[in-house]
């Protein structure tokens, strides 16, 4: 049962938590909803102003600045701001006033009287599960055997936040500040107002669930938690109550993912897959957590760039040449080289001026400078990266006739500025280029998230024969990270970098995304089946599966002698 005390903390949380939620309300204009949560907390406070003298006369130090006439003249302040409509202002005081204020009677409660609020919900969320789901109940009493070592801290808002250490690391799954208005913040960004149903990977103490909740009361939302100790610290210490009850959202504990790849296979238009990122970082199976990751990453970068993805575009579609399905004849049957920036393109770049006509020369626009430089002129250069600093891959050579490949939402200044033949490539996806393909008839092209990805699928779609890797290390041989002349050079810090299998067998070093991108041209290579040979002439670098391995000079020797 909760006590006096239980019931005033329990009450100063919620407060701290709406105020966070009305000040973002108000500053996205969302008034409506700002003003019917306003009202409510009039009432939280309410019950503050009833219990203040309770509260402080058992705190034997406290700032006698913080006195209820104080808390009184903020409310009044509060409420005549209110009157006049200036939601401005209004959130400005929530904010700078009465937030603080509430926090300082939080934090006193705590540490005056030693006060444990951690486990006052677990009684309640017990209560929720056996009521809602008796199975997820069974399942949480079984034993923990996990290698994660979990554990509950304070937070300042009164909301307890989880400390892991897992694999030599620790970290934190929320905020050590308010974790209800950073599961806010994460909850804005997955949410899509054309979306009815959400998967989201991950539990933590489920103030993100209890978020996606209030931004909208009509979604259903799916969680899977494959950590037990992480669900049995939820129930202890977490919102597990506000999310079951909502009848909105259903927790699964789904061990071995098997629930999760059965639910991933119904996905529609209609549903998003979030991923909450602490939770991936404790999953055992390095396997299934890689490949989470790779989803993560590549998610990430598309819901990042959206806006500037979808401004290119727009620019892009009005001011493209042909379409790359094109190119077709001209490349069927071929020899493609694509040439990638890594550091061991400098042990063999000046053979490719040995191809001559025999083969195809398909440059990513980070070597594009370097070979021109060198007396090597490529067949053709492709782009992809859609942010602005990238425009220096054609610095001093805008007025060249040399065909460029354009995916559709790279960089709009590529297209405005070169005058060569600019070939646009549309893009799965990505769903404006896909309606867009769609309209015209055109064929859309798999990116794997880079470049070089992209240029591989381009390659195989336009009937090459053979394709020959140059200068795709995907790592970093001897600390190196381009090639000379092209970008940066030299690795700054070897933080959260892997080791995998380079080409003589031996270890490399590599990150996530570069690895990510591995990993997906072996699937892409593994899922060809027209005959394309696959040839790693790069000399350096991660060993790519389903590549064979050759020097560049011998490619040339062998093919073009």
């Amino acid at each position: 049962m909760l006590t006096r005390t239980d019931e005033i903390l329990e009450n100063n949380c919620l407060v701290i938590e709406m105020l966070d939620n009305i000040v973002l309300y108000f500053r996205q204009q969302n008034f409506d909803k700002g003003i019917r949560k306003f009202e409510i907390l009039i009432n939280k406070l309410e019950k503050l102003i009833s219990n203040y003298d309770l509260v402080i006369t058992k705190l034997d130090n406290y700032d006698t600045n913080y006195n209820e006439e104080t808390l009184l003249n903020i409310l009044n302040n509060i409420l005549q701001t209110q009157e006049n409509r200036d939601y401005i202002l209004l959130s400005d005081l929530l904010e700078l006033q009465l937030r603080p204020f509430v926090i300082k009677i939080q934090e006193w409660i705590i540490t005056e009287l030693d006060y444990n609020l951690l486990n006052i919900n677990e009684e309640k969320n017990l209560q929720a599960i056996i009521k809602t789901d008796k199975d997820l109940y069974l399942q949480s009493q079984m034993e923990v055997n996990g290698k994660a070592e979990l554990h509950c801290e304070y937070t300042a808002s009164g909301f307890p936040t989880v400390k892991c250490f897992f694999e030599g690391k620790e970290f934190y799954f929320h905020s050590n500040n308010n974790p209800q208005f950073e599961a806010a913040i994460m909850a804005t960004t997955w949410y899509s107002d054309d979306k009815h149903k959400y998967i989201v990977y991950g539990l933590g103490l489920g103030y993100h669930i209890c978020q996606l909740c209030e931004i909208d009361s009509y979604i259903e939302i799916d969680v899977y938690e494959s950590n037990l100790a992480m669900l049995q610290l939820a129930i202890v210490y977490g919102v597990l109550e506000r999310c079951l009850l909502s009848g909105q959202v259903r927790v699964h504990y789904d061990p071995d993912h098997t629930k999760l790849a059965t639910k991933l296979n119904e996905v529609d238009e209609d549903t998003e897959f979030a991923i909450h990122e602490p939770s991936l970082r404790i999953i055992e199976e390095a396997n299934i957590r890689d490949r989470m990751e790779e989803y993560f990453l590549h998610y990430q970068s598309v819901k990042n760039q959206k806006g500037i993805l979808k401004g290119n575009f727009r620019y892009n579609v009005h001011n493209y040449d042909s379409y790359v399905d094109e190119l077709f004849p001209l490349w069927k049957d071929k020899d493609i080289y694509i040439i990638a920036a890594g550091p061991s393109l400098d042990l063999n770049y000046n053979m490719l001026k040995n191809i001559g006509e025999n083969g195809v020369i398909l440059a990513t626009g980070t070597v594009y400078r370097k070979l021109m430089a060198a007396g090597i002129r490529p067949d053709y250069v492709i782009l992809s990266d859609g942010n602005a600093r990238v425009i220096s891959q054609i610095a001093g050579l805008e007025n060249e006739t040399i065909p460029m490949l354009i995916l559709s939402s790279a960089y709009k200044e590529f297209a405005k500025r070169y005058l060569g033949k600019k070939y646009l490539i549309c893009q799965e996806g990505f769903s404006m280029a896909e309606e867009f393909a769609k309209e015209k008839g055109y064929k859309v092209y798999k990116t794997g998230g880079s470049v070089s990805t992209t240029a591989l699928d381009v390659a195989i779609s336009l009937g090459a024969k053979r394709i020959v890797f140059v200068g795709l290390d995907l790592a970093y041989p001897n600390n190196l990270v381009h090639a000379e002349g092209t970008s940066r050079r030299h690795l700054a810090a070897d933080n959260d970098l892997k080791t995998v299998k380079d080409v003589n067998g031996d270890l490399v070093k590599t990150n996530k995304h570069l690895d990510v991108y591995r990993r997906w041209i072996e699937e892409r290579i593994r899922t060809t089946s027209n005959g394309v040979e696959f040839i790693d002439a790069t000399e350096g670098g991660a060993y790519i599966n389903g590549t064979k391995l050759m020097r560049l000079e011998d490619v040339v020797n062998k093919y073009y002698s």
